[in-house]
């Protein structure tokens, strides 16, 4: 599962992006993060970093102007990423509607057994 600041940088990634495609720069990143989420220009290179570790992008460094220039591929992980994050909400929702079914049977079963024994 993708942090906030992940799934942000993630998100202008994708939105800057054409058929999975991008040039950006670590400063353009951080400008397009202020609308989400403030991020730092090393924060930005350590989320790109461990986003492509995670297989959701492929990054090759280049300079363009004397500047470091990521250029970036989405892989099909990094395009399906939003149904990714809905399926682990989907998920955590029915384990804490199991959890709470759980509690509500389990304390009616203590209250039954208490007026048994009582």
């Amino acid at each position: 599962m993708l942090s906030k600041k992940q799934r942000v940088v993630l998100k202008i990634i994708n939105d800057n992006s054409e058929s999975g495609n991008s040039l950006l720069s670590v400063p353009l990143i951080s400008a397009f993060s202020d609308n989400y989420k403030k991020l730092s220009n090393e924060e930005v290179e350590k989320i790109i970093v461990s986003l492509s570790a995670r297989g959701y992008i492929e990054v090759i460094n280049t300079f363009k102007k004397d500047e470091p220039y990521y250029c970036i591929t989405l892989t099909s992980k990094g395009l399906n990423y939003k149904a990714e994050f809905l399926e682990d909400v989907k998920d955590l929702r029915l384990k804490l509607t199991i959890t709470a079914l759980g509690a509500v049977v389990s304390f009616i079963i203590g209250r039954i057994l208490f007026m048994i024994f009582s």
